[in-house]
């Protein structure tokens, strides 16, 4: 009866755990099994539950992050998303889903400023174990960055809006 109490004592945490909830209820069709998703999403909960209310922003966005992923958005950070050069700098594409070369950004309206801290910052969230996030230490500078460009991202491809981001400022 007590599973996630951590996420009713807290209002950070509470936040955090409604964007797991409203993600996955944006993405799952009725009757649909989501074989890579609750777990992810159950995992995440876990770990938000017992989390300090300063780490819950990297949290929920290594969720979501992850949860775009599993859904095919994969965020591409080896090269440019539309020519493969590996001289990316100029940004992330939203649309397209990834950074983008200096030349391949004027010609995306979708281009959205990304450094190159803010690239390590999105392979490090993706990449780790939810458990790991916290430890990670993303700069709150480089994840105030990342978590908006995340969650536009989000609202960009997902099929509703997710009223819960509001709550994470």
């Amino acid at each position: 009866m007590e599973m996630h109490a951590g996420l009713r004592e807290d209002y950070d945490r509470s936040c955090g755990a409604a964007v797991v909830f409203d993600f996955c209820d944006k993405v799952s069709l009725e009757g649909q099994a989501e074989e890579r998703m609750f777990p992810l999403a159950v995992t995440a909960l876990d770990v938000l539950a017992a989390a300090d209310a300063a780490d819950v922003r990297a949290l929920v966005t290594a969720f979501l992050i992850k949860a775009m992923a599993v859904q095919g958005y994969r965020p591409q950070l080896a090269g440019c998303v539309h020519c493969a050069s590996e001289k990316c700098g100029a940004g992330f594409s939203i649309e397209a889903g990834g950074v983008v070369c200096a030349e391949c950004a004027g010609e995306d309206e979708a281009v959205v400023p990304l450094s190159s801290a803010g690239r390590s910052a999105i392979g490090a969230l993706m990449g780790a174990r939810m458990a790991e996030v916290a430890a990670l230490g993303v700069p709150d500078e480089v994840l105030d960055g990342v978590a908006r460009l995340v969650r536009t991202f989000v609202q960009h491809h997902l099929p509703a809006r997710m009223k819960s981001l509001g709550f994470l400022g």
